[in-house]
């Protein structure tokens, strides 16, 4: 009993200075996080089971202090709910716990406005609930959505209407009981309604969110022409928060958002029949930054250095300033995306000039990854090989992982055979040298490298990691 009356009594000084942290710091998780992770253990079953009569306790005085608490306990909520670190289905359980505590002073009669936030705030935290039934779950959140709707009304609070209808909508997609059909088509009117409120110029980060998940509803229902219509809605406010982000990290933070967008887009598309458009839709998607680099640096300048010498200095100076900028973000990114080209690298490609110069027929990069093109945004990065074919070679060989000396030694030694002694075409002779390392055994490849062998029988380079690395990108 004296340990438990203990870890009780350590739970309730822990949660009495978090929520006075809050009260100092307000709600910037980045000051407060830091200092939650490092006492990641004491959000415990012990601070829930002491949440509710601590709160109870703090929630007495006259009605500015308990308004201040109140607060408190909602940020509180929000913060936990949130909180990236920890055992996830026990912070879910503490914003639960602090939500309604705070509902005891933010009631729907006193505080209406107040009482709706905190009510669609528990609406999102039944919904992403990990503990009890996930049916009940669901339907409780549903319950929270139309409550805090009672208080947020479309005429007074269109965006707080339209955020606690989106959740709405969230809920019903993700209803289990009933039938199926009518839960999803319950979603999809939420969604249509606020998307008369949240439009891609106005509240474009919203719209792509919402108009996203009303797109792959109507995917779910195979209703494809409106998921058509949903999808270039919520590319058309992408494209506004692109066109938004100034450098290259909120550039790269606002295509990581947006993600699969082009690519969901595209399918609808080609299910349709438009499959121009679905390949048009496709290809705009793609290296958004690369491209704009360079037409940065194409954009004849020529009409307007006549007329008007004075802009046309301050464009290239603000080029030139946007591309250091860049330049010195790319410098600070991590080695994970150095298998990508920036646009600085791919120019000295294009310098090469070897369009102009006849084209190659064939470049060979032997060295490891040189194939590959990373995975952070994939969309936005050129690989070498990509590069160097924009640059006027006809095809590139380039490895997807680091392989033996040897085996690329003899993979090559082959190629080269195949292709320029018996005149195969480079991909024919490539798949008929992997082939050939493939198959060989120790007793046919002694010979070449002067070697004896132990287990003639035995095929050293049969595993796909010996021959299987080397990709062939072009005509």
């Amino acid at each position: 009993m004296d340990e438990q009356r203990l870890q009780a009594e350590s739970a309730q000084q822990f949660l009495l200075e978090t929520l006075q942290l809050i009260a100092d710091q307000g709600d910037n998780p980045q000051q407060i996080y830091p200092l939650w992770a490092q006492q990641q253990a004491r959000f415990n079953p012990e601070l829930l089971a002491v949440l509710p009569s601590v709160a109870a306790q703090l929630l007495q005085g006259d009605t500015e202090r308990r308004t201040f608490i109140a607060t408190v306990l909602g940020v509180f909520g929000n913060l936990i709910n949130q909180f990236p670190l920890g055992i996830r289905r026990l912070n879910l359980e503490l914003g639960i716990a602090a939500y309604n505590a705070s509902l005891e002073v933010f009631t729907r009669e006193a505080m209406p406005v107040d009482w709706a936030g905190v009510q669609m705030n528990l609406a999102n935290a039944y919904r992403n609930r990990i503990q009890g039934d996930r049916a009940q779950n669901i339907e409780n959140a549903i319950a929270a959505c139309k409550a805090s709707l009672e208080g947020r009304t479309r005429e007074h609070l269109p965006a707080e209407w339209a955020q606690s209808m989106n959740s709405l909508a969230n809920a019903y997609s993700d209803l289990i009981r009933g039938d199926r059909a009518g839960n999803l088509e319950q979603a999809i009117t939420a969604y249509n309604a606020v998307l008369e409120i949240f439009k891609p110029d106005l509240l474009p980060n919203d719209c792509r969110r919402t108009a996203r998940s009303l797109g792959n509803l109507y995917c779910e229902q195979t209703r494809w022409q409106s998921a058509v219509s949903a999808y270039q809605t919520a590319l058309q406010a992408a494209e506004t928060l692109y066109q938004s982000a100034n450098l290259l990290d909120s550039q790269a933070a606002e295509l990581s958002e947006t993600a699969d967008l082009p690519r969901r887009a595209a399918y609808a598309l080609a299910r349709v029949g438009d499959l121009q458009k679905a390949v048009e839709t496709l290809e705009q998607g793609r290296a958004r930054g690369l491209s704009e680099s360079l037409n940065r640096d194409r954009t004849d300048l020529a009409q307007l250095q006549q007329t008007h010498p004075d802009l046309c200095q301050n464009y290239q100076e603000i080029a030139n300033q946007l591309r250091n900028l860049e330049a010195q973000q790319r410098d600070r990114m991590t080695s994970e995306e150095r298998h990508s080209l920036t646009p600085e690298e791919l120019r000295d490609i294009f310098a090469l000039n070897l369009a102009e110069q006849g084209g190659l027929r064939l470049a060979i990069l032997s060295a490891c990854e040189t194939g590959m093109i990373g995975t952070k945004n994939a969309d936005e990065v050129i690989s070498l090989p990509t590069g160097l074919l924009q640059a006027g070679v006809a095809a590139v060989i380039a490895s997807l992982w680091g392989v033996s000396d040897l085996s690329t030694m003899l993979l090559l030694r082959k190629f080269y055979e195949l292709w320029r002694t018996n005149n195969q075409e480079p991909s024919v002779a490539l798949r008929q040298a992997q082939r050939w390392l493939r198959d060989r055994t120790e007793a046919e490849i002694a010979p070449l490298l002067d070697r004896r062998t132990r287990n003639p029988a035995h095929r050293p380079f049969s595993h796909p990691y010996h021959w299987a690395a080397f990709s062939y990108t072009g005509v």
